[in-house]
């Protein structure tokens, strides 16, 4: 009889140990190698949901870039789509690869992408744009090019504006009256000379783009227009 007993409560103990550590096995995730947490933090996000992404971007939230990086190639890239959203999100989040594309975006002689590109600037803020509405202040034909019957330079001095109310812009020059020689170049010293303290304006990465760069950009834009078209 004891022996009986002794069997049988080694078979309860070991069916209940069995069925513990099923059940831990069961109830345990599954690492995927990707952070649970912020999958679940940027759920709205994966979903492709605009003003989340502006919302992470403006309370610098650096778990979002990989999500914001997954609608770069949504084919919407009209202002206030997927595409344009995660671009502006990813420069103000300080991601080097998009302030570059700013860059190239402005001095790319379409009228649209031009046009938009400024929307962005506004939008982003901090010394990315102001370096890169600067850089575009210098008299040259890029610089003079009409942009919806206003110079390119004229339209980043309105931005600017904006952006840095310290450069005590006239209220004409605001309202479409084109700038004199002299005051660009005012406009322009004032920025250099105040660049230590313009640079700690977020996002404060800046690099000027070189022709590489902007090549890149146009044959990456070209592929997913292809890639789009074939569709």
């Amino acid at each position: 009889m004891l022996c009986y007993s002794a069997w049988f409560t080694a078979v309860v103990c070991g069916f209940c140990i069995g069925h513990l550590l099923g059940a831990q096995a069961q109830s345990a995730p599954v690492s995927s190698g990707l952070d649970v947490s912020a999958d679940e933090s940027n759920r709205e996000i994966i979903a492709g949901n605009p003003e989340a992404m502006k919302e992470a971007a403006n309370r610098n939230d650096k778990t979002a870039v990989p999500y914001l990086r997954r609608h770069l190639k949504d084919p919407d890239k009209h202002i206030g789509g997927l595409a344009y959203t995660a671009e502006i999100a990813l420069a103000k989040l300080g991601e080097i690869d998009q302030i570059k594309k700013m860059g190239c975006d402005l001095r790319s002689g379409n009228d649209g992408s031009q046009l938009r590109t400024l929307r962005k600037l506004e939008w982003v803020g901090g010394y990315a744009s102001i370096a890169t509405l600067q850089s575009v202040l210098m008299n040259n034909a890029v610089n003079e090019r009409i942009v919806d019957r206003i110079s390119l330079r004229q339209r980043a001095i309105t931005v600017l504006a904006r952006l840095v109310p310290e450069l005590k812009i006239p209220p004409g020059i605001r309202l479409g009256m084109p700038p004199t020689e002299d005051q660009y170049g005012e406009w322009s010293s004032w920025l250099s000379e105040h660049r230590s303290e313009l640079s700690k304006l977020q996002p404060a990465e800046y690099v000027d783009p070189s022709p590489g760069d902007c090549q890149e950009t146009q044959d990456s834009a070209d592929t997913s227009n292809r890639a789009h078209s074939a569709k």
